[in-house]
């Protein structure tokens, strides 16, 4: 670190991202807050220690990269401001997201006024990466919500006609033999589909090489996601109509997301492996 340190002076973005830290001091409380009291967002406190370790991996590269032009930085920092003004006009719940996005823009900015653009493109992606610091306002999440709902709906139903159980159909409800199943909210998995998301991009930036192979893997999650709830809901009918009707109320139902998480992992890691043996 004491050669990369004479070539790249990340002491003074050091010390302009401790000021603007300063100056945001009052949302990013609040922002810690609302992630640690939310079932949703819980994740966005992990993402800058994400993308500061992947900025140190990429140490090396920037020892033999040029600064560039700082003229560049004009651009985020203007984004910057019109977020942080827009956030004195935007609703109550959404005031938190504008002003971490106004705050990742301008450590962007930072970065590239004190870096150069040729050494910020090295650290492209660990910097764009922070913008996941910022929720989602609720009516993205309630779009994406309704999405993996009607998805998994869908192909659950196919899965349970598949499985030789009766099956009829009224938008969201299964009517099977002794039971009516309704696909919720709750069953759109929109949490654990943001985690896989995430880690896909992550995984991707790591194991892959190739911009297109990173993003179909990331595309990738979106039908993995429907199809592991699918699968959970194809589960769950199974075990009540098939096994016993008690299962609707087993902890299955409740609190078996992280289960069909794990096993969503399994198609998830397949899927790495063979984008990494097509890229070779």
């Amino acid at each position: 670190m004491v050669g990369l340190t004479a070539h790249v002076p990340f002491r003074w973005v050091g010390i302009f991202a401790g000021l603007l830290t300063l100056c945001f001091a009052a949302p990013l409380a609040r922002w810690v807050q609302f992630a640690l009291s939310s079932g949703l967002f819980s994740y966005v406190v992990l993402v800058p220690f994400i993308s500061g370790y992947l900025a140190w991996l990429r140490r090396k590269e920037l020892q033999g990269e040029e600064g560039g032009a700082r003229w560049p930085s004009v651009i985020p920092a203007a984004v910057g401001l019109g977020f942080l003004v827009a956030g004195m006009f935007a609703v109550a719940e959404e005031v938190l997201t504008y002003l971490i996005i106004s705050y990742c823009c301008l450590l962007w900015s930072g970065g590239i006024f004190f870096l150069g653009w040729r050494r910020m493109r090295v650290l492209a992606f660990p910097a764009l990466f922070l913008i996941f610091m910022a929720p989602i306002p609720s009516r993205v999440v309630d779009m994406m919500e309704a999405g993996l709902q009607r998805g998994s709906a869908e192909v659950a139903y196919i899965f349970i006609k598949m499985s030789g159980i009766p099956i009829s159909r009224w938008d969201m409800s299964f009517q099977l033999p002794g039971i009516t199943l309704t696909v919720g909210p709750e069953c759109s998995g929109i949490r654990s589909s943001l985690v896989l998301f995430l880690t896909s991009l992550v995984a991707g930036f790591l194991f892959l090489r190739k911009g297109w192979t990173r993003w179909v893997f990331a595309l990738f999650v979106i039908p993995l996601g429907i199809v592991r709830n699918a699968f959970r809901i194809l589960v769950l009918a199974y075990l009540t109509v098939r096994v016993d009707p008690a299962y609707i109320h087993s902890p299955i139902h409740h609190q078996g997301g992280p289960i069909f998480f794990v096993l969503s992992l399994i198609p998830f890691g397949i899927m790495l492996l063979l984008l990494r043996k097509i890229e070779k």
